[in-house]
């Protein structure tokens, strides 16, 4: 099974591969070469079913099997020179994404270099790639970050994702309504109110080894004092998203904490290393951010405040990470309100990261690539975990990118993907 295939993408797919090629084409030629093309397709996950459709002229022929199989997703192989108006014909009555793969031979690139300029004029949604026959192994990795981003997209659609307790206030650009969202990725908002939480809170009872665990590592005794309700609401949020069959959820923190006097850190800090996605403040496009990174690469993310910016060095801080992303964590005060329980954790300096945000409202993804400079917790006017993340340009025109305060830090070098995830959304992509 190819290692970039993750346990984040749980949803079954149909993905069908077709072959367009020229009439005049030599048929053991394009048989040859759809046989060769196809073995990039082997060893996947059982839930990504890949079906073998065949070599076509004729577009009518694609997109008749490809809806009747039915396909969420379409590889279309360039087999020879003469297919553009092939290609164009199929991609613009399919109704699903698309990959298309050119080789070296027949002049498969030059009719992707054409079909490709028109469909990408035309805003049709398609990814596509370059590979080399006799060196068809190299290429698998290539194709597999093409396929996560087209999956990453098709993952969205059917999403419901809750709003506990509504958006903050604050969060006077950093939102997006239901219907918006449903029409832009397909994906349906759930509002749950706090009341409904607090039933669920005042109706659990703390995990007694998980508090014990936990208050091992407060920082003092009003900390470890609070561990036990902290704990409580974790689970009572666990089993809000479980009931209400969740793909995500976020939540207004400071209702929460204004309302049981204890903060969601660690429950936020809890569920992402879990692999249950909950998002910080209300914010839906932090949240839709963390979604595509765990989409991508299986992996949590942090979500941060924009809190400072010198040169080419970022600081990210909030008052929770992932367990599953620390080197190391203690537990302390939440900072702005001063009640228990949140997270001050630290990550290895040198370690890869990519700095994302999406942007519903101007259709826009930022995606940058950087590395954690320092994460000792050094500024008390700061949340607790703090990130200085060092890039390779001077950034400090990031609020110029105008995607909000919130950015979304996951660990890894998954920028080309994240990217090609932008492409098939049609978003314009920002590196700064």
């Amino acid at each position: 099974m190819p290692q970039d295939i993750h346990p984040g993408l749980t949803k079954t797919f149909n993905i069908c591969i077709f072959q367009a090629v020229s009439k005049i084409h030599p048929s053991h030629l394009s048989e040859k070469t759809y046989s060769t093309i196809t073995r990039l397709f082997d060893n996947y996950p059982k839930n990504l079913r890949f079906h073998s459709l065949g070599s076509y002229s004729d577009p009518r022929d694609i997109v008749s099997n490809a809806h009747e199989k039915p396909c969420d997703l379409a590889v279309i192989i360039v087999g020879s020179g003469g297919t553009e108006h092939i290609i164009v014909d199929a991609v613009s009555k399919l109704s699903m994404p698309i990959l298309l793969i050119a080789f070296d031979g027949y002049n498969s690139l030059p009719a992707l270099a054409e079909a490709a300029s028109y469909l990408r004029e035309k805003n049709y949604r398609f990814l596509y790639s370059f590979i080399e026959l006799a060196k068809i192994n190299n290429y698998k990795e290539r194709i597999s970050s093409k396929l996560r981003s087209i999956l990453a997209y098709l993952s969205f659609k059917g999403s419901k994702i809750g709003v506990i307790g509504g958006i903050s206030p604050w969060l006077v650009y950093s939102n997006v309504s239901g219907s918006e969202l449903r029409s832009l990725l397909g994906t349906e908002i759930i509002d749950i109110s706090i009341d409904r939480l607090v039933s669920y809170y005042e109706g659990v009872e703390p995990d007694d080894m998980l508090v014990k665990r936990f208050q091992a590592l407060a920082s003092d005794r009003k900390v470890s004092e609070s561990i036990r309700s902290a704990v409580r609401l974790y689970l009572a949020i666990k089993k809000l998203i479980e009931e209400y069959n969740l793909d995500a959820a976020t939540i207004n923190c400071f209702a929460i904490a204004e309302r049981l006097k204890v903060t969601p850190c660690l429950a936020v800090a809890l569920l992402n290393s879990e692999g249950i996605i909950l998002g910080c403040e209300g914010d839906v496009p932090a949240l839709l951010t963390v979604m595509a990174n765990y989409f991508i690469t299986g992996k949590p993310s942090f979500i941060g405040n924009t809190s400072m910016i010198t040169g080419n060095e970022l600081v990210i801080s909030h008052c929770t990470i992932p367990l599953a992303m620390a080197s190391s964590y203690k537990l302390t005060t939440h900072f702005e309100t001063g009640l228990g329980v949140s997270v001050s954790g630290r990550l290895p300096m040198g370690r890869n990261v990519v700095v994302s945000k999406l942007d519903p409202r101007k259709r826009a993804l930022l995606v940058l690539d950087g590395k954690i400079r320092d994460s000792v917790p050094r500024y008390t006017r700061l949340c607790r975990t703090q990130l200085t993340i060092e890039f390779n340009r001077d950034i400090e025109d990031i609020i110029d990118a105008g995607v909000g305060n919130h950015l979304v830090v996951t660990l890894g070098t998954h920028s080309a993907p994240l990217r090609d995830l932008g492409r098939i959304l049609g978003w314009k992509i920002i590196s700064l």
